[in-house]
């Protein structure tokens, strides 16, 4: 199951599939940054999902937070949190 998390001016969780939003955090803070609703996020992630996000939300916390809820993600790269391949990348069938 996708699902992309939309940061325009606060954090909407679409499904891909059903090409709707399907979750919404509101935040009192008109200009709190992306990160700091981590927490709110994570709560609705759920195993076997694929999470889409920008770098904004390339955060220890938030990756960490994912992968331990048995999903996976796909975000771009922050400067502040770089990482290093482990090996090349392989095609698979």
């Amino acid at each position: 199951m996708l699902r992309l998390l939309y940061l325009e001016s606060r954090p909407v969780v679409l499904d891909l599939e059903l090409r709707m939003a399907i979750d919404v955090f509101p935040c009192e803070d008109g200009h709190a940054q992306e990160p700091s609703l981590c927490e709110s996020v994570l709560q609705t992630v759920k195993a076997d999902q694929l999470w889409i996000a920008d770098r904004n939300m390339c955060t220890q916390g938030f990756l960490f937070g994912i992968s331990t809820a048995s999903s996976d993600f796909l975000i771009r790269e922050n400067k502040t949190l770089p990482q290093q391949a482990i090996s090349e990348l392989q095609f698979l069938a």
